[in-house]
This record gives C-alpha cells, structure tokens and sequence, in this order.
C-alpha cells in the first residue's frame, strides 16, 4: 500500500508540475527572459564600473602625484626664505651687538 502512495504522489507531483506548466509556463518564460535581461545589464554595468573606477584610481593618482611635487616646491622654496632669513637676521644680530658693545665701552 505504501508503495501505491508513493507512486501516486511521483503521479501527482508530475501532473503537478504539468498543471503548472499549463498554467504559469508564459509568465515562467517571461520571467526568465526577463532575469536574463538583468543579469546581462548588471554584467555590462559591472563592466563600465570597474573600468570607471580604473580611471578615477589613475586620476587621483595622478593627482596625488601633482600635489606631492607642489608641497615638495613649496617646502623647499620655504627652507630657502628661512635660511635667507637667518643669514639675514644673524647678520643683523651681530651688527646689533657690535653697536651695543661699542656704546658699553664708550
């Protein structure tokens, strides 16, 4: 007897996906048509994206690259006025007290 049921639901189970075939077999097929549609949009947007970002990584690095070299110019040309400035200042600091030691001997 159990072996009856068993063939009757693999029966049943047949003649279910049959009635359902019947009818939900155009809305199926759309469904997949559709879903194959999107996932071939996505693969073409993953594609534009990876190569969007390759650029955008080129650029920034590009970039980074630009502002590296100009905070380098500007660092150096800063050391330059400050070594000018304390050429400059010693030079001065020195005079001063030149001055100052003539007039304490005075």
């Amino acid at each position: 007897m159990a072996e009856q049921n068993s063939g009757v639901s693999v029966t049943g189970l047949g003649d279910i996906s049959m009635i359902r075939e019947i009818i939900m077999g155009q809305q199926i097929t759309e469904y997949n048509r559709r879903l194959a549609h999107i996932e071939e949009w996505i693969q073409r947007n993953e594609e534009a994206n990876r190569q969007n970002h390759e650029a955008m990584q080129r650029a920034f690095t590009a970039r980074m690259e630009q502002l590296e070299q100009l905070v380098m110019q500007n660092v150096e040309s800063l050391n330059q006025k400050v070594q000018h400035f304390s050429k400059t200042d010693r030079a001065q600091l020195s005079d001063l007290l030149l001055e100052v030691s003539k007039k304490l001997k005075e």
